[in-house]
C-alpha cells in the first residue's frame, strides 16, 4: 500500500506541477528561451506522471490482494 501511496502522490504532483508551469508561462513576459524552459520542464512533469501511470496496475493488484490489519 505504501508503495501505491507513493506513485498516487507522484502522479498528483505531476498534474499539479504542468497546471502551474502552464500558468506561469502564460504570464511571463520573457524571451523564447523561457518558453522553451517551461516546454522542457512540462515535458519531464508528463513522462513522470505516465511512469507512474504504467506501475499503477501492478501496485492496484497487490494492493488488493493484501488483508488489511487493525491497529491495536
Amino acid at each position: 500500500m505504501k508503495k501505491l501511496h507513493k506513485v498516487l502522490g507522484t502522479h498528483q504532483d505531476s498534474v499539479v506541477a504542468r497546471q502551474e508551469l502552464i500558468a506561469l508561462a502564460e504570464k511571463d513576459t520573457g524571451t523564447e528561451r523561457h518558453a522553451f524552459a517551461y516546454g522542457v520542464l512540462h515535458e519531464l512533469q508528463r513522462s513522470t506522471a505516465e511512469a507512474a501511470e504504467r506501475h499503477l496496475p501492478k501496485l492496484r493488484r497487490r494492493a488488493g490482494h493484501r488483508k488489511l490489519t487493525r491497529l491495536p
